[in-house]
């Protein structure tokens, strides 16, 4: 069957099998991405904001994100129109200390020395106490809209590099309409924030050469809360004994999730592929985190049809997999695809 006849059978089973699926369909023949399993979902310019019912439901267990949101910047008396007091940051990163966490990574910048030498020593201290922190590092392009044409590495501060010699770039890469689709780990000596710690933590995917380089799309797990966050403040609440065992072992992320301004000086929130007229922006730290799983699981989006590199693509398996997507527009996915998500762990 070719790609013009598979696309006029979507179109006619649209009354038998709804609109939904037939997105789906007209998705895989356009150019977008698939998962291991084969299930189409939208890609470069294709939305559909129910096609996480076409996803299993996934439970992320192993990561969290502590939020610097509009609560913690009231709760902890922190200014938006300046960078936090580092002495919060170091309370932080010793409560996950204490609390075993795997790893740390920063989604903000530390660049220079601070305006209280003593806050920007307890912080060094407290990277110093933890064997895994991962800090961010910035580009130079001044912002999330596309790189400059002659990007300017701005690293952490010496104090900072000196107590942790880990960075990745916090840069990741929005579409025109402000849609978060591709990832962006950067080149040989220039990591992004979650390649670095992908590959602190020995990704398989960080050991093979000029991986860093490949495409990737995201593969989204879920609603906004499938990654389980709190609030700064109440991770630095040290009377709250459920806290240390809410981070033992995971890895977190740390980064800006402020609702009605800026945390710092960058603008940090955009939309996925799957957004509704009405579902708020994401904040950029649950991209990064979501970039680090896919590198971790080797799960992430691939594109269908040939292989990049393969000239002699095998156009039967090219006519299986259309197949394939026929049959899921036909049938369905099957009970075991079409569980809604929940969001997990403690609320923020």
């Amino acid at each position: 069957m070719t790609t013009s006849q598979l696309l006029i059978a979507a179109l006619g089973c649209v009354v038998v099998c709804g609109v939904a699926n037939a997105q789906v369909l007209y998705g895989s023949l356009t150019g977008n991405v698939t998962d291991p399993s084969n299930a189409a979902v939208p890609g470069a310019k294709v939305e559909l904001a129910g096609a996480y019912a076409l996803k299993p439901e996934t439970q992320i267990t192993n990561v969290a994100i502590v939020f610097m949101d509009d609560i913690s910047h009231t709760r902890l008396n922190q200014p938006y129109d300046a960078p936090w007091d580092r002495g919060i940051h170091a309370e932080l990163v010793d409560v996950l200390t204490k609390a075993s966490a795997k790893a740390i990574a920063f989604d903000d910048l530390f660049t220079d020395a601070g305006t209280n030498p003593a806050a920007s020593d307890a912080l060094a201290k407290a990277i110093r106490g933890h064997p895994r922190v991962v800090l961010g590092a910035d580009l130079g392009s001044g912002d999330y809209y596309g790189l400059s044409s002659e990007t300017k590495v701005i690293l952490p501060h010496t104090n900072f590099l000196a107590a942790t010699p880990h960075w990745g770039f916090v840069q990741i890469k929005p579409d025109v309409d402000d849609a978060v689709r591709e990832h962006f780990h950067g080149w040989e000596d220039v990591p992004s924030l979650s390649w670095e710690l992908a590959k602190l933590l020995d990704a398989k995917t960080t050991r093979t050469p000029r991986s860093q380089r490949k495409e990737r799309w995201m593969n989204y797990y879920g609603p906004r809360g499938t990654i389980p966050g709190l609030s700064l403040y109440r991770a630095v609440d040290r009377s709250d004994l459920a806290v240390r065992d809410f981070f033992h072992d995971r890895v977190v992320f740390i980064g800006s999730a402020t609702q009605s301004g800026f945390s710092g000086k960058r603008r940090d929130q955009f939309k996925t592929p799957y957004a509704g007229a009405t579902e708020p922006l994401w904040p950029g730290v649950e991209f990064h985190a979501i970039q680090f799983l896919n590198l971790m699981r080797g799960d992430w989006l691939r594109r269908l049809g040939r292989p990049r590199g393969d000239v002699h693509c095998d156009r039967r398996d090219r006519r299986d997999r259309h197949r394939r997507v026929l049959l899921l527009l036909l049938f369905g996915p099957g009970p075991d695809r079409v569980r809604p998500h929940r969001s997990g762990g403690l609320g923020h």
